[in-house]
This record gives C-alpha cells, sequence and structure tokens, in this order.
C-alpha cells in the first residue's frame, strides 16, 4: 500500500510535557528536481493554537519555496535581483 503524500508538509508536537512544541516538515525541490527535507520549529504549543501553527506553517513553506527558487536562479547565473 502506497504512503499518502504530504504535498504541504506535515504539522507535529515533539518535545517534554512542559516544552512541547509545534514543527513542520516539508520538501524543497530545486530546479534539477532533487529534494531536500527541511523542519522548522513554529512555537510552544502552549502559546500557540493549532490554527496560528498551521498559519506559521503556511508562511515558512512559501519563504522557503521563495529561497529555493532564488538559490537556483543564483546556481545558474540568472539572478533577478
Amino acid at each position: 500500500m502506497a504512503r499518502a503524500r504530504y504535498q504541504e508538509g506535515t504539522l507535529g508536537i515533539e518535545g517534554k510535557r512542559s516544552a512541547d512544541r509545534y514543527y513542520t516538515r516539508f520538501r524543497i525541490y530545486d530546479s534539477d528536481g532533487n529534494s531536500k527535507r527541511k523542519q522548522v520549529t513554529l512555537g510552544l504549543v502552549s502559546k500557540l493554537s493549532k490554527r496560528e501553527a498551521n498559519k506559521r506553517r503556511a508562511e515558512n513553506r512559501r519563504r522557503a519555496d521563495i529561497s529555493a527558487t532564488q538559490d537556483s536562479r543564483r546556481s545558474e547565473g540568472r539572478d533577478d535581483s
């Protein structure tokens, strides 16, 4: 049976009870089609609701996509900035 594909990444909780943290994991693809896995800590569970953590996850994913695009342009010598 094939595994589910999380194209926008996953949101999870890790840590000890007093310091549980939300994290997100996702893949970044470069222009060659190669991928890198990335994990970003979003904040403490005691300070964020799940809805706020999901908003931060989307923002981090957008930033990672933009930086990956800029990095691939630099490596190809096509830096537009």
